[in-house]
């Protein structure tokens, strides 16, 4: 029970480290990139040190240090590293709930970037309509080519017909 209790606290630890890194990562290609540089670095190492204490757990290798008491005063010794990454956590989502508020859209580069999206779409549609055409004209041209040919044979050989006949 005892072992049992300090392996589900360290993988809580360490679930809700790796959450707070992974949110922190993937802002960092938001909007508002910039500022999440800071939070990643320091949720990567909270994420580093709650592996360490993972697999001490898991390995059997359980020292003084790491020991959760669960006595009738109830120690919160060894939930104090979940209790410090459950805030962070929640300090990275308030973070980004009022980085979304503070730092409004940048409407000018995204009409800009959905303006440059369109019209290479309209020139794709037209290119693609333009050599339809061109296909079109040059198999005109070509049948107009051999019909002023003869139909069926070049004028070379139509040439070398009318010298020896």
């Amino acid at each position: 029970m005892f072992a049992m209790m300090m392996l589900l606290i360290a993988i809580g630890t360490t679930l809700v480290c790796f959450l707070s890194a992974v949110l922190s990562i993937r802002y960092i290609f938001s909007r508002q990139g910039w500022f999440w540089i800071i939070p990643s670095f320091i949720s990567l190492i909270f994420l580093y040190l709650s592996l360490g204490p993972l697999f001490r757990v898991a390995f059997g290798n359980i020292g003084e240090a790491y020991q959760i008491q669960l006595s009738p005063y109830r120690s919160i010794d060894g939930i104090f590293p979940l209790i410090v990454v459950v805030l962070w956590f929640l300090l990275v989502i308030s973070l980004r709930i009022a980085l979304r508020i503070a730092v409004p859209e940048n409407k000018h580069l995204i009409d800009t970037k959905r303006n440059l999206a369109e019209a290479r779409y309209v020139n794709y549609l037209e290119l693609k309509l333009y050599r339809k055409e061109a296909h079109k004209l040059r198999r005109k041209a070509a049948k107009e080519a051999r019909e002023v040919q003869g139909k069926t044979y070049p004028l070379e050989w139509v040439a070398l017909y009318d010298e020896f006949n």
